[in-house]
């Protein structure tokens, strides 16, 4: 944090004090829920251990597949943006994603592995 620059509009702090809000405004950011899609996204990735370019390849392997799946249901459910928008973020036709939508439940219902990964990410989320 540049001092003089803080100083200019807080004249009466010491170098302590703003050290003390440069902590302060650190800490709340980090612990502010996220606030656009791509936020979501990014933390799905980093709880499945996967990137976006992974999510957006043309690999069918069940990892990606299921991280799609995830993304695509947590990110409706939040955001409710169009399929076609969710579709382009995952590089997804908007008919995968409506697929996605409407059977991330049923599978959650019988895939012990699925509903973990889908409650530790919204767990991240929160």
């Amino acid at each position: 944090m540049n001092y003089e620059y803080t100083k200019s509009f807080f004249p009466d702090l010491s170098n302590d004090d703003i050290r003390s809000l440069k902590y302060l405004i650190q800490f709340d950011e980090d612990h502010l829920p996220p606030t656009t899609m791509d936020d979501v996204a990014a933390i799905i990735c980093r709880e499945l251990d996967v990137d976006m370019k992974q999510i957006r390849s043309r690999n069918r392997v069940r990892k990606l597949s299921d991280a799609r799946k995830i993304i695509a249901y947590i990110i409706d459910n939040r955001f409710s943006p169009t399929l076609t928008t969710i579709g382009n973020m995952i590089m997804r036709n908007h008919s995968s994603v409506l697929y996605c939508k409407r059977v991330t439940p049923d599978i959650v219902r019988s895939d012990v592995v699925f509903a973990e990964k889908l409650k530790r990410c919204l767990d991240a989320i929160k």
